[in-house]
């Protein structure tokens, strides 16, 4: 697996920019009231992380996040009157290192409404105070008001004081305002944290914590936190300030918190579940209040601060990227992405290079199955937006479209491997499939060649996405010819994959016709979700994981598939346990047998876990199962979110440190809350138009996706179960589609809505 982020150059630009201020570069000059303007910074290189302030001119401040000394970073702002603003900038290293103050004078004029700012009620407030690293119990009191509030005095600073504000109800969250104290001054370290559970467990906010912060003065300080749900917001001291009377506490002048707008996923039946699922989408979709180190949500942050990404560059994730990016309007880095698709190699022969600089992965090994999911991006994006100068953009070093890419691409699979009899077959030496051979795809611990599972899965899907890319261009001749193989796939794939012992599909065939079989979870969760396990044997891969049944010589059985509790296991028989057993792969560097770094259990991809399988977990459920044995494994998923977020990254004792795949390098995290969108709501992209195929949980009267980016329109689409036929209206620049909680529907690019009956569509 090893992933590879690609580096970005470029600064990220927020998508109201509007002018630009890096270090002696000439600051920003006007803007217009209501509208955001936008201030970008770069400090001279430290070799620390550091975080910017943002004096704005207008009484207020804003922190950053904190990034690499060598890093940028931009923010935005809205004046509330017109006038000349003597705003200016400043960078505090985390060891205590502050800049001077840079300014950057900003003129603005008259015209256009700020937003209204909504303040959320609070019903209880709540002071602790512990030393650190102290065994006794905190010290809890009520704080019957939080102007001008002060913690008990302490006589070491070693003291962790935090003052919460409780809400009752979770609520999109999108400030933080703190004052300094009337008499004390501002603390110097602080952090802010975030409940779900009324102040049971606290979560870290990794974009907000901040050390030797300089005391504002009369300027409140504004922390953005971009829609966080929560039920209670604390700010914490790891490490009390000097007070006046020469003792160490906390104290504020006070603490305001500001709405945010309704959340993307709501629904009225279940505040809590919705809150936990809107967070798992803004931590790992857009992971808008994570750290990266280059100010690039494209490129990871590591150890400690290590969180969600946007995504990765490479073209093993380009498909992904685009499910994350493309429904979001205005994102910034949808540009990014269409550039990452242009911009991506094809060779001569039609082979789709993994990554802009290599046509093999890392330089390891050719991973094949990149021509299934370049294809499959370019018509999500397309599908998504229509935007048919997207297929037009022309690879900068060849001229070839990325329409004409996608063909190639598409062709090398039908043509050159073999597809066009149902069946790809990979003549690559190097990954033919036997023990001596490298890997093939993302899972490339796994020897995956010859005939892939894998692979051919992906083919058969790729298929469904170039179809429908084809015919909504108009070319109706070649989107029948790559629907009518689909069905012939299907059944080589059943043929050649399935196990009538084991009751689930293998994962290869080597070249001299050996089968391998481990126990795939990411093999056998995808076929199901894409159709190419049906009734029985569909039902018999869902036992399977669910202990229902247990497949003689599996290492883990039973509950034990789902011991991790975000997803299931990668793999239900151990590598070194096989028939025959896995080599050491990686040149050596994983070495698989007790004790090893990559013993059963001790590595993602030998008995360890990713999340992002998850998706296709619950997406396999709602074909096969229906909505109510997929929302009871999104119920564990989320059960699992209001621990800790889900926010793991343990290492093991032998050296190696990935035994999970959430945080880092593993933006495709995000495909889990998408069940919200493609699975509660049934969206997705097809020739015609928008498919819409509700399927409601249990005891939800509705459910709707706010702000969702389809065709140029900015949609409101609300499912439930007082709608009895569906309906479009619109206010404004929002397009509202109402539609009943069952049925399939279709909203055409022009905005009409009504009865589908095609069902190519995934659901």
């Amino acid at each position: 697996m090893n992933h590879s982020p690609l580096v970005r150059n470029l600064l990220l630009v927020p998508a109201c920019f509007v002018a630009t201020c890096v270090c002696a570069a000439p600051p920003p000059k006007a803007g217009v009231v209501g509208q955001p303007l936008g201030i970008k910074v770069l400090s001279k290189r430290v070799p620390e992380m550091i975080y910017y302030i943002y004096d704005w001119g207008d009484g207020t401040w804003t922190p950053s996040g904190r990034v690499a000394g060598d890093s940028g970073m931009d923010l935005e702002h809205i004046w509330r009157s017109p006038g000349e603003y003597p705003a200016r900038w400043m960078a505090m290293s985390i060891s205590g290192r502050g800049s001077e103050w840079h300014p950057a004078p900003v003129t603005i004029k008259g015209g256009g409404l700020a937003p209204k700012m909504e303040a959320i009620p609070v019903r209880s407030a709540t002071a602790g105070q512990k030393p650190v690293n102290s065994v006794n119990p905190e010290r809890t009191t009520k704080v019957t008001g939080v102007l001008n509030w002060q913690s008990p005095a302490s006589d070491s600073p070693l003291v962790r004081n935090w003052l919460s504000l409780e809400f009752g109800v979770p609520r999109a969250v999108g400030w933080i305002v703190l004052t300094r104290h009337a008499k004390e001054t501002f603390p110097e370290f602080f952090a802010i944290e975030y409940s779900m559970d009324g102040g049971k467990r606290w979560h870290p906010i990794m974009s907000a914590v901040f050390a030797f912060f300089p005391d504002p003065g009369k300027n409140a300080v504004w922390i953005p936190l971009n829609g966080l749900m929560a039920d209670a917001i604390r700010v914490t001291t790891p490490r009390a300030t000097r007070l006046t009377n020469g003792k160490f506490g906390m104290a504020l002048g006070s603490v305001q918190v500001v709405a945010a707008p309704p959340p993307a996923f709501s629904s009225s039946s279940s505040a809590t579940k919705l809150g936990l699922w809107n967070n798992l989408w803004l931590n790992y979709g857009v992971a808008a209040n994570e750290v990266f180190s280059k100010n690039n949500p494209w490129w990871q942050t590591d150890r400690p601060l290590d969180g969600g990404a946007l995504g990765i560059g490479s073209c093993e994730w380009l498909f992904w990227d685009a499910s994350k990016i493309t429904w979001m309007p205005g994102n910034p880095e949808a540009e990014t992405l269409r550039n990452y698709i242009r911009n991506n190699p094809i060779g001569a022969d039609g082979y789709v290079w993994p990554s802009p600089g290599s046509d093999k992965h890392l330089g390891h090994s050719r991973h094949i199955v990149t021509n299934a999911i370049y294809p499959m991006a370019v018509a999500q994006v397309y599908l998504q937006t229509r935007d048919k100068g997207f297929l037009e953009l022309k690879d900068p070093k060849t001229g070839e479209s990325v329409l004409d890419k996608a063909r190639r691409a598409m062709d090398y699979q039908i043509k050159t491997l073999g597809g066009s009899s149902g069946l790809l077959t990979i003549t690559d030496p190097e990954i033919d499939g036997t023990p001596a051979s490298k890997g093939n795809n993302y899972w490339d611990f796994w020897l995956f060649g010859g005939q892939s599972a894998y692979d051919n899965a992906f083919f058969y899907e790729s298929l469904r996405w170039m179809a429908g890319l084809e015919e909504a261009i108009g070319n109706d001749a070649r989107a029948a010819e790559l629907r009518a193989l689909r069905p012939l796939v299907k059944q080589r794939f059943n043929e050649t994959f399935w196990d009538e012992a084991k009751g689930r599909f293998i994962g290869w065939i080597d070249k001299d016709g050996k089968r391998y079989d481990y126990g795939f979870t990411f093999v056998n969760l995808p076929a199901v979700a894409w159709g190419l396990a049906d009734g029985d044997r569909a039902k018999q891969i869902l036992d399977w994981l669910d202990g229902k049944r247990t497949v003689a010589g599996d290492t883990s059985t039973g509950k034990d598939i789902y011991s991790f509790g975000f997803a299931p296991r990668t793999n239900t028989i151990d590598a070194n346990a096989g028939s025959p057993p896995m080599v050491n792969t990686w040149n050596g560097a994983l070495n698989i047998k007790p004790g090893g770094n990559a013993e059963f259990g001790k590595q993602i991809q030998n008995g360890g876990a990713i999340f992002y399988v998850s998706y296709y977990d619950l997406m396999a459920r709602l074909r096969a199962g229906g909505i109510v044995n997929a929302m009871a494994r999104m119920d564990g998923i989320l059960d699992e979110a209001a621990k800790d977020e889900i926010r793991r990254d343990p290492a093991n004792m032998e050296g190696h440190s990935d035994i999970v795949g959430i945080l880092r390098e593993f933006p495709e995290s995000g495909l889990v809350p998408l069940f919200f969108l493609n699975g509660v709501l049934g969206l997705e992209p097809v020739a015609k138009g928008l498919h819409i195929h509700p399927a409601l949980p249990p005891g939800w009267k509705d459910a709707a996706v706010r702000n969702y980016a389809y065709a140029g329109n900015k949609l409101l689409i609300i499912t439930a179960t007082g709608i009895v036929t569906p309906l479009v209206s619109r206010s404004g620049d929002i397009l509202t589609i109402q539609v009943p909680p069952s049925g399939d529907w279709l909203l055409t690019p022009d905005g009409k809505i009504g009865p589908w009956k095609e069902k190519e569509s995934v659901q």
